[in-house]
């Protein structure tokens, strides 16, 4: 099994990207939902544009929604991140 990554950030980081996410599934996928559903009224699915447009942006914004839930869910605490910036500090104060 290959290795999990890690994602640091920063509180106001972490708020964005579960803004962002929020975003992502409760507006964008009904808007696109229901435009797959307008599209696949015009008929012929092979050669309709609109079917296929939205149908692209679904799978953009999926993949998108994979991505943010994976960067939140491996992320390191925003405790440890602090506890490393003021051990880092110290040392800096105790050694130069």
């Amino acid at each position: 099994m290959a290795e999990e990554k890690t994602y640091p950030m920063t509180a106001e980081g972490l708020a964005k990207l579960q803004a962002e996410l929020d975003d992502l599934i409760t507006n964008k996928r009904p808007a696109i939902t229901s435009r797959i559903q307008e599209a696949r009224s015009f008929g012929d699915l092979s050669e309709n544009s609109e079917y296929q447009s939205a149908k692209d942006e679904q799978a953009f914004v999926e993949g998108r929604v994979k991505q943010l839930q994976q960067m939140i869910q491996f992320r390191p605490g925003y405790r440890c991140i602090q506890c490393f910036k003021e051990r880092r500090h110290a040392w800096k104060e105790n050694f130069f």
